[in-house]
């Protein structure tokens, strides 16, 4: 609207201005005027070009106060173009700092790069030291446990070869008792075989260590005295001897048994000849009912005749009745193998029985009461003949 308006204002002030050229000049021909002493017709032609310099000029001062582009194109070009030429040259070197700053920028973002690959491997380092480190000091905990488990496995041995010190001397010192005015050699009178049963005892669950290895102690201090009393020895002296480190683990396995009762063994460790120390070990077995009483143990159908020996054949059937006890779980002494008792009288019943029979006869055996593993096995024997 700005450009319109301008062209309009221009339009009107040309044509104001030519028309009133038009008019001083048709005046100045009429009248026949002259300037500076010319001819009207000379002053005519000076009024016309006055009038277009005129038109020019106010067009111009016209342009020139209502825009500041003409003035500038007017008086300003020389100073434009040179700071047109100034900026071309700011520009240029703009360009140029712009592409060494891209170069600049280039090579920047290499050596990020490079940078970036560095970090990444040095990460990947950190995470792979970060492991070792981890796989280190799971090493390190191990082989502190291994230290640990070592140096309680060192002050146990430490502890056992003190109670074993202890036992070797409380050992020589029994057989100094037990030799002092007593001549005796190897081959001497052998007093208990190996694996005999000095004493057999059923006990009960103790859920405190204390009483437990309270009442082992009572049961070795018994097993002593049975040991003096078989000896004929009537001076209340320790002749039995067991180490310390057996008692304590006797004592441990009575514990691992749980809440059962337990059989207590007490028997010999090897073959003893009258003088020298009674060594003993110690056997702990679970204690369970085996039979009820009157349960039914074995049967056995045979044939016989008069004139047989009828003890071989009960003997026989006995001995097959205790290893079906014992494979049962009823203990068998460790010396004979066996596990009953039955009196003379008993025996020797079954067998005038059995004399008196001739042909197939079933032998039965029933538990006579109730049995548990301790023992012993108390049998009722039944002979039926068959035909």
């Amino acid at each position: 609207m700005y450009g319109i308006v301008l062209v309009v204002i221009l339009i009107v002030m040309g044509g104001a201005i030519a028309y009133i050229g038009d008019k001083l000049g048709s005046k100045v021909g009429k009248r026949k005027l002259s300037i500076f002493g010319l001819r009207p017709k000379h002053t005519s032609i000076i009024v016309t070009i006055i009038t277009g310099i005129l038109i020019t000029s106010s067009t111009l001062a016209v342009l020139a106060m209502t825009s500041e582009n003409v003035r500038v194109a007017l008086f300003g070009m020389e100073a434009l173009n040179k700071q047109i030429r100034e900026t071309e040259f700011n520009l240029n070197t703009i360009q140029a700092e712009l592409d060494n700053a891209n170069q600049q920028r280039q090579k920047t973002v290499a050596e990020l790069e490079k940078v970036t690959a560095a970090y990444e491997k040095a990460n990947q380092d950190i995470a792979q030291s970060q492991e070792q480190i981890r796989a280190l000091e799971v090493t390190k905990n191990t082989l502190e446990e291994a230290k640990t488990a070592l140096d309680a496995k060192v002050a146990t041995l430490t502890e056992e070869q003190s109670v074993r010190e202890a036992d070797i001397e409380r050992l020589n010192i029994l057989t100094e008792k037990l030799n002092k005015g007593i001549l005796f050699v190897r081959e001497g009178q052998i007093i208990f075989r190996a694996g005999e049963v000095i004493t057999n005892v059923v006990v009960p669950y103790i859920d405190n260590e204390d009483k437990r290895m309270h009442m082992l102690s009572d049961i070795v201090y018994q097993a002593n005295k049975q040991i003096l009393e078989r000896l004929a020895i009537k001076e209340d002296i320790e002749v039995l001897w067991l180490s310390q480190a057996e008692f304590n683990e006797a004592t441990r396995q009575l514990s691992s048994l749980g809440q059962k009762e337990a059989v207590v063994r007490i028997i010999a460790a090897g073959n003893i000849v009258y003088g020298e120390p009674v060594r003993v070990q110690i056997k702990l077995y679970p204690n369970h009912r085996i039979y009820n009483q009157n349960d039914f143990v074995y049967s056995e159908v045979v044939s016989v005749e008069k004139g047989d020996n009828a003890e071989q054949v009960v003997l026989d059937f006995l001995a097959d009745v205790n290893e079906k006890a014992i494979a049962k779980g009823i203990l068998p002494d460790p010396i004979r193998r066996t596990v009953g008792s039955m009196t003379g009288s008993q025996f020797y019943d079954i067998v005038n029985n059995i004399e008196n029979l001739n042909g197939k006869i079933e032998i039965s055996a029933y538990a006579g009461d109730d049995v548990n593993a301790a023992g012993p096995l108390r049998l009722n024997v039944y002979v039926k003949t068959l035909n």
